[in-house]
């Protein structure tokens, strides 16, 4: 008679092979998006000071900068705060008994191969990003914008989202 620990209808091999083709799915602001835009800021420097939320120090030159494009600062003003709008970490929140639950799913898919490891990251990348990109269209979701912004980013009144959804559009995910 053979003994129980002999027998393991391939988990041995199934693990072996996750060793040696570990994978991962990263979902966010990726690091490709790292160049930066007119303003000097990347997508991901954004996304950060959105994440986070900034206290920026007021400069002379942002001042007169500021004063010429309708916004009028007191003296008394010396810097901006930009409130954190968490729309990675609290869609991951909102959202990780679904990730989890989905997960399981998707490694018994991959157990049974009715899926690659990696279309089951992908799946749960694709989920996760597209969670993300729908939270961030929802304006009741974060604090609401200065009027000085809204009246910069007219008609778009969602705090996350510009006039061309650049933020948004950036999250994306990856396979490795």
């Amino acid at each position: 008679m053979r003994n129980q620990e002999d027998i393991d209808f391939g988990m041995e091999a199934y693990l072996k092979e996750l060793d040696s083709k570990l994978s991962y799915v990263d979902t966010g602001l990726l690091a490709k998006d790292s160049s930066p835009d007119a303003g000097g800021l990347s997508i991901v420097q954004i996304g950060t000071i959105q994440e986070w939320g900034i206290d920026i120090n007021v400069t002379p030159k942002m001042r007169r900068y500021l004063g010429a494009t309708g916004l009028h600062l007191k003296k008394s003003t010396t810097k901006i705060s930009i409130p954190p709008r968490s729309f990675m970490r609290q869609t991951f929140d909102e959202q990780l008994p679904e990730l989890q639950e989905l997960a399981d799913r998707l490694e018994l898919e991959t157990l049974t191969k009715k899926k690659t490891r990696r279309e089951a990251l992908a799946e749960l990348g694709q989920t996760h990003q597209n969670r993300i990109q729908t939270n961030m269209a929802d304006p009741g979701k974060y604090e609401p914008n200065h009027p000085y912004t809204l009246m910069k980013k007219a008609p778009k009144t969602t705090p996350l989202i510009g006039k061309t959804a650049r933020l948004r559009q950036a999250i994306s995910h990856e396979v490795g």
